[in-house]
């Protein structure tokens, strides 16, 4: 059942103003509908996709964060090193 409402006297000035229209309004009623009826149907497949999605990005950003980390301390001990090579010539 499609529900549609005829647009009334101010309705056009609205939608020219940028602002909703009660189509709009509408469609976007009957989008929340949709999504609602599907989360009740399919709600166990939609929650197990989702906490796989969730594990894999959780993997994906924690690899991330060790790689930057691991060069990170490469750079430290690259620059160390050259300190210490500098300092070793001043003195040597």
């Amino acid at each position: 059942m499609k529900k549609t409402k005829m647009k009334g006297i101010g309705d056009e000035e609205r939608e020219k103003e940028g602002g909703r229209g009660t189509k709009w309004r509408s469609e976007e009623m009957r989008r929340e509908e949709e999504g609602s009826r599907k989360e009740v149907n399919g709600r166990e497949k939609n929650d197990e996709e989702t906490n796989a999605e969730k594990e894999r990005r959780k993997r994906r950003e924690q690899e991330g964060r060790l790689e930057m980390e691991r060069k990170r301390e490469g750079g430290y001990k690259e620059m160390n090193r050259r300190i210490r090579e500098k300092e070793a010539e001043r003195k040597g």
